[in-house]
């Protein structure tokens, strides 16, 4: 099991007429729990499990703007191989969505960055 943790990032929301919004957002994990997958070999070759805690995203004052819950169902990070599961320096990643109580969906950074 992983313990708790923060993620934090910035980004621009864009939207259709042109304007922008600079937000942040911050990930609160606090519940992980993973189980090593390991190569036919027997040597450990990724995490896979699951994340769930919750997101807040602020305006440019630092304002919270939405707040809500979110569930990572589907995380994978590959490892070196080593029995220290060691993570390679490029493979975190976070595979999932934010959900949030009411009318809101939030916008992720990966459908942000295909926009």
């Amino acid at each position: 099991m992983q313990g708790d943790y923060e993620i934090a990032f910035r980004t621009v929301l864009r939207f259709v007429d042109g304007r922008e919004l600079p937000i942040r957002a911050k990930l609160f994990g606090e519940n992980s729990q993973k189980v090593v997958v390991r190569d036919a070999a027997g040597k450990p070759a990724a995490l896979s499990g699951y994340t769930q805690g919750r997101s807040e995203i602020l305006d440019p004052d630092g304002n919270v703007i939405f707040e809500g819950r979110y569930y990572d169902t589907r995380t994978y990070q590959a490892l070196t191989g080593d029995d220290a599961l060691t993570r390679p320096a490029s493979a975190f990643a976070i595979i999932g969505s934010m959900g949030s109580e009411g009318a809101f969906t939030p916008v992720t950074p990966s459908r942000l960055a295909s926009t």
